[in-house]
């Protein structure tokens, strides 16, 4: 896949989901017969050349010129200046519609970035001064032979606005480079706004939606045994796409794989924030040792093609998809709120199995093989056996790709925009200010204000920046309070998970599976893959897990007694004892209806009763401090003789216990750190 560009570079063209080198864009036949070609110096009819890439710096200084009227044109003459040198066209150099020419400080470097665009060194121009682009700023003027000005690109800290509106575009740091603009044509406006920030070598990522097969399941719940479900199965080949992987019963899934000469390529990011961690080495250490091909994504001399390599994806003999929010760490398994799904589709398999082999090229130079273990010492984890969840539902569902930074921000908006009955949102981040800026904070009020109802639920423990989470979950209840039907809330401690890792969304039909964080790297400068996934069937079954985790507390209390049945002789008192029962926020009341007749004969954590000959029912009831309850009953046989049950001696022993707790009852917590 080593031929496949930054298609949006070079054309100018609707999407289209072929991954393969596109040819430059021509007018129809008939615009291709104009019998010369246009001079640039014809003044009566100026040509429509632009500037549509300028790269300062790294991976190789040059800029892309486009082409975009309806006849050739005869670039001699041309002028490209700086504002301290000028680069001219010393002979003539035809451009055909809809054709680029690229000039450059390195014709070979750049194709390596930019496989099949026509490249010109810059040595092969006339060159008058020092023409060299700074990265902190500066201008770049395209000018006729007669001085007439045809194009221009101002950035960074550069003061020459010359037919330029308004500010600058921003600098263009190491790596980086600025990119026109193409939605329904390159846009125009001498202005930033026709510009965004980009990197050489990143992939477009066509438009793919298709009819698939789907089975959803939940981080923690369950999800470990779904991976390994679907990677057991595997028979010809596993490729893997992950931000962090660690869990050791994914680890040894794949080595088994590999020993039965599946095919498993495996490409993580090198540099997650904090560094990679010691686990991880370990796990990478035992695939490479096992067989595996392990690619790593990291930044070469300042060029990677993304900041991060931020999804969370898997294919599986080109036929199965695994696509989740989480990473396959240990913890995530254990400690996160995540959505996850398997999908059955040899299209949407062999759609990101091309995204695959070129994120994991090592043509590119911030992909590197492993070729030796890091240095640390085998860990001892525990391993977690598969079981077969073929009984889980699969559904009839229609998919989209997303992808960042491609279209994500684009379909979120669309999905948005479209929204008529819900719209429910669990993410681990809000940025309250991109929102604002990227219009996702517009669409949500403007559903609002239709009246759908926009609900929020975030992490507590991980985003304290004061632009997240918190600032966040005022600013939805501040529009509540406005009388839109807005609500934030962030996570209670009170659930089975510690961390909302998750990065979805619920809108009407359509549920968001996804790694895209609601941040700006997220959309504009990581490598984030996810799925839009319609079907009402998908949509409630993920809108129930939401509301349940939108509760405070939706886990009732925990009963543990030291008896549920027991036989006792007449005259001998029972014991009822409560105190190892817990819950996690707290308890409230604990009552004992001895006879289950719907009256409460005692309440309290422990209570002495001498009930007449015969079968008890003894119902226990304890809720906690937001209204759940939970039940038990104890069967209590008194007999009429002073033999065979439990000994009077053995009730009395925790009487003193019971006197020392008194009536304050101290509810045991769960506390829970990421």
């Amino acid at each position: 896949m080593r031929g496949v560009v930054f298609v949006v570079l070079v054309l100018l063209m609707a999407p289209s989901p072929s991954y393969a080198l596109s040819s430059p864009i021509h007018p129809s036949d008939s615009l291709l017969t104009s019998s010369q070609p246009m001079k640039i110096g014809d003044a009566s009819s100026p040509p429509l050349i632009k500037f549509i890439l300028v790269c300062p710096g790294k991976p190789v200084e040059s800029f892309v010129i486009a082409n975009l009227g309806s006849g050739e044109i005869d670039l001699i003459g041309l002028m490209v200046s700086d504002g301290e040198g000028n680069l001219t066209f010393p002979v003539e150099t035809l451009l055909r519609p809809g054709e680029v020419v690229a000039l450059t400080t390195d014709v070979v470097e750049f194709n390596r970035f930019m496989a099949g665009t026509k490249a010109v060194p810059y040595s092969s121009l006339t060159k008058q001064g020092s023409f060299v682009l700074a990265n902190h700023g500066d201008s770049l003027l395209m000018m006729a032979p007669n001085g007439s000005l045809l194009d221009s690109f101002v950035y960074g800290d550069s003061k020459d606005l010359t037919a330029w509106s308004g500010v600058a575009f921003s600098p263009l740091p190491e790596g980086h480079a600025a990119i026109r603009r193409s939605a329904q044509g390159y846009m125009d406006s001498g202005q930033a706004s026709d510009w965004s920030l980009s990197v050489l070598g990143r992939q477009e990522v066509g438009s793919f939606e298709s009819q698939v097969k789907v089975r959803p399941f939940l981080y923690p719940d369950g999800a470990l045994d779904d991976v390994l479900d679907t990677l057991s199965k595997a028979e010809s080949s596993i490729f893997i796409s992950m931000y962090d992987l660690n869990e050791p019963s994914i680890i040894t899934c794949l080595i088994d794989a590999r020993a039965d000469k599946v095919d498993v390529r495996v490409l993580v990011e090198r540099q997650p924030v904090g560094g990679m961690s010691t686990s991880t080495k370990r796990a990478l250490n035992d695939l490479w040792r096992g067989g595996c091909s392990i690619s790593l994504f990291r930044s070469n001399d300042s060029y990677k093609r993304y900041d991060y390599l931020h999804g969370k994806y898997a294919i599986i003999d080109n036929e199965y998809v695994l696509m989740g929010s989480e990473n396959w760490v240990t913890s995530a398994f254990k400690e996160n709120r995540g959505w996850g799904v398997a999908v059955h589709s040899f299209d949407l398999a062999q759609q990101l199995t091309m995204m695959f082999e070129n994120d994991s090229s090592t043509d590119w130079p911030d992909v590197g093989l492993m070729e030796s273990p890091y240095l640390v010492s085998p860990g001892n984890n525990p391993i977690h056996g598969p079981k077969l969840n073929s009984f889980m539902d699969w559904y009839l569902a229609n998919v989209t790709l997303i992808v960042s930074p491609d279209n994500s921000l684009e379909s979120m908006l669309t999905m948005i925009d479209g929204a008529r009955e819900r719209i429910l949102i669990e993410q681990m981040q809000f940025d309250t200010g991109y929102s604002q800026t990227s219009g996702i904070w517009e669409g949500l009020c403007e559903a609002a204000e239709a009246g759908i109802p926009v609900r929020l639920l975030l992490d507590a423990t991980l985003d304290t920046h004061p632009s997240g989470n918190p600032a966040a979950e005022a600013r939805f209840n501040e529009m509540g309070e406005m009388g839109l039907d807005m609500a934030a809330r962030l996570m209670s401690p009170f659930h089975n998970f510690t961390v909302v890792h998750n990065k979805g969304w619920v809108v009407d039909d359509k549920v968001v599976i996804s790694s895209v964080n609601l941040v700006r790297n997220a959309f504009e400068k990581n490598r984030e893959v996810g799925l839009i996934v319609r079907s009402p069937a998908i949509a409630d079954w993920y809108a129930r897990s939401f509301w349940e985790d939108w509760k405070v507390d939706p886990v009732p209390p925990t009963i543990v007694l030291p008896w549920l049945a027991c036989n006792i002789s007449k005259g001998e008192p029972a014991f009822l004892d409560a105190s190892g029962c817990w819950d996690n926020s707290a308890i409230v009341s604990i009552e004992w209806d001895l006879d289950d007749d719907g009256i409460i004969d005692q309440t309290g954590v422990r209570c002495l009763i001498e009930p007449p000959p015969g079968e008890h029912k003894i119902r226990l009831t304890i809720m906690d401090d937001h209204n759940n309850t939970a039940n038990a009953m104890l069967m209590l046989n008194v007999t009429g003789e002073e033999d065979g049950g439990i000994k009077s001696w053995l009730y009395f022993a925790p009487i003193a216990l019971a006197a020392a707790t008194g009536a304050v009852w101290l509810v045991r917590k769960r506390i829970k750190s990421h």
